[in-house]
């Protein structure tokens, strides 16, 4: 098994601290964000959302908040995986399950805040299409880490990323 691609990319991949300053090219960046996309999903909802960050400031204040991480300034591009409920609400908006003739056929509340249920799936999700995102960059000689200190300061991060409510 030792020609298999997949099984070779998987082996191979580490968690990598220390890069490069040459840019991942567009086509790089977009195989990785398509192999992303490719990843399992909970009834493909993609109740996720993944930014794409260059902005030399802005990943110097994450470098910060993610327990000072200087790695992460230094890095030519990053991704953040983000839990996104908001999707959950839209796509109920948008099939009628909030409109007033839905709630007296069902006689179901016109309104759920997504639950840890709907967290976990969420997360699993986000979690899925980041591993995949690892392995496509592995796979094209780009190494890459996960920063899980983003959670730490997870309101101040959605506060600078300016993140929508859910």
């Amino acid at each position: 098994m030792e020609n298999n691609a997949i099984l070779s990319a998987l082996s191979a991949r580490k968690s990598v601290r220390v890069f490069t300053p040459d840019p991942v090219t567009p086509d790089e960046r977009a195989a990785i964000l398509n192999a992303a996309f490719q990843a399992p999903t909970a009834g493909n909802q993609q109740l996720y959302t993944i930014l794409d960050i260059t902005d030399p400031a802005l990943k110097a204040t994450l470098a910060d908040l993610c327990d000072h991480q200087p790695m992460i300034a230094k890095a030519p591009w990053a991704l953040i995986f983000v839990v996104d409920y908001a999707k959950w609400i839209d796509l109920f908006e948008h099939v009628g399950c909030f409109e007033p003739e839905f709630v007296e056929r069902t006689g179901k509340s016109p309104r759920r805040a997504p639950g840890l249920g709907d967290f976990a799936i969420a997360a699993q999700d986000a979690v899925v299409a980041a591993q995949n995102a690892v392995v496509a960059a592995e796979a094209l000689g780009l190494g890459s880490c996960y920063i899980g200190d983003i959670v730490e300061n997870a309101e101040e991060v959605a506060e600078l990323l300016d993140l929508p409510p859910y």
